[in-house]
């Protein structure tokens, strides 16, 4: 994992604005649990890129996993506004209103998640 990030980090080096460079190293930086590094990649990430979609769906799972529930809801329903038929963010959403109670809303992703898979 560790050489990993060398390579990543060289690769930006290489390229300061190659996004998807940023985004795996914020992937990786989560993975050992290197929380605030992580986000500023996503950050960067982002703000090179802030028209993809995953991006935001995959920092929104970063923020879930991180116990920051309204910001990962905030970054999922961005991924689905730029993407709406984006299925991972959608299913992703429905899953975190449902952990967050709010089973009227997650139910709406739910539907919208299967009739997009099957229409």
């Amino acid at each position: 994992l560790f050489r990993s990030i060398r390579l990543m980090e060289h690769s930006i080096c290489l390229d300061r604005k190659f996004a998807e460079s940023y985004e795996a190293l914020a992937e990786l930086y989560s993975k050992i649990g290197y929380e605030l590094i992580a986000e500023r990649f996503y950050y960067r990430a982002i703000h090179l890129r802030r028209k993809n979609a995953d991006f935001y769906n995959n920092f929104g799972t970063f923020l879930q996993r991180t116990g920051r529930l309204i910001g990962a809801e905030k970054n999922y329903l961005h991924a689905i506004r730029l993407k709406p038929e984006h299925q991972i963010a959608i299913i992703n959403m429905a899953n975190l209103l449902t952990l967050m109670k709010q089973f009227d809303r997650a139910e709406y992703f739910y539907k919208r998640f299967v009739f997009n898979r099957f229409h």
